[in-house]
């Protein structure tokens, strides 16, 4: 049977992009500047694998995360002390 290893992001700056996910869900972080692996220590989510990549006229590279959390003002906040922006 298949199994999902990771989801893939390509991205600009790797270590920057999966530092930021690694601090909002909890993760780890193994890797840098050309490709980074944000891990859940607990071993229950999923792990986002993130490549250097470069955007092109046919290839469209962004790509967001849906979550949930049961409080969204505080997680809001917490996000942008984290670099996010709205």
């Amino acid at each position: 049977m298949l199994r999902l290893e990771h989801v893939t992001f390509a991205c600009d700056d790797p270590g920057r992009v999966a530092g930021f996910w690694a601090g909002l869900l909890g993760y780890t972080v193994e890797g840098g500047a050309d490709c980074a692996l944000a891990s859940d220590p607990k071993c229950e989510g999923s792990t986002l694998l993130f490549n250097r990549m470069a955007k092109s006229p046919t290839i469209e590279l962004p790509i967001h995360l849906d979550v949930n959390v049961p409080d969204r003002e505080a997680e809001v906040e917490r996000a942008r002390g984290l670099g996010a922006h709205l």
